[in-house]
């Protein structure tokens, strides 16, 4: 199981180590309690950062991509995502985000069921109210259990259908839907 955990950070000098040190804790743990259950890598997009995000994060070990002016998270995160054509599952995380040590122990079984096809997370800020540079939120994921691929592929290939068909009834599409037939 090839897994890249990718964290998207503009001028996050204040929470960076924190959130990677909370992940290479859950990687160590996992890697104690299961090992050789996963290859793990950490990517960070230094997006636009004017300050030292990339040089704390490189610090660690992770592997950073740097852009020289901010993109956006979203463009960072597809960044990252191209950066990483091998992986089975992409773990996102938040700069400021810190994840328990058990996290990957979790999500790690959860990853090898064939039928879970997204797991998602939620987040709570212990110190509730309060605000300020050092505020941090803790993760705690939950196993979404979605439909099994076979159904989720069926559910969107019906979609795909519907949406063919009436394009196709709207004089859109030349006729693909026909085809489909």
């Amino acid at each position: 199981l090839r897994i890249t955990v990718l964290i998207p950070a503009h001028n996050e000098e204040h929470s960076i180590e924190a959130t990677l040190r909370s992940v290479l804790a859950s990687i160590r743990s996992l890697e104690l309690e299961n090992p050789g259950s996963a290859a793990i890598e950490i990517l960070v997009g230094a997006d636009g950062c004017h300050d030292s995000t990339a040089a704390r994060a490189r610090s660690l070990g992770v592997r950073v991509i740097e852009s020289p002016k901010a993109l956006g998270k979203w463009k960072t995160l597809e960044t990252l995502v191209e950066a990483a054509p091998d992986s089975d599952w992409i773990a996102w995380v938040d700069a400021g985000i810190l994840w328990p040590e058990s996290l990957l122990n979790e999500v790690v079984r959860e990853m090898r069921d064939p039928e879970v096809i997204a797991i998602s997370p939620s987040y709570r800020n212990p110190d509730a109210g309060r605000i300020g540079d050092d505020e941090l939120l803790r993760s705690r994921w939950s196993s979404a259990r979605l439909s099994p691929h076979r159904r989720a592929r069926e559910s969107a290939a019906n979609i795909v259908e519907d949406r063919l068909l009436l394009q196709s009834r709207s004089g859109r599409n030349s006729g693909r839907a026909d085809r489909r037939r």
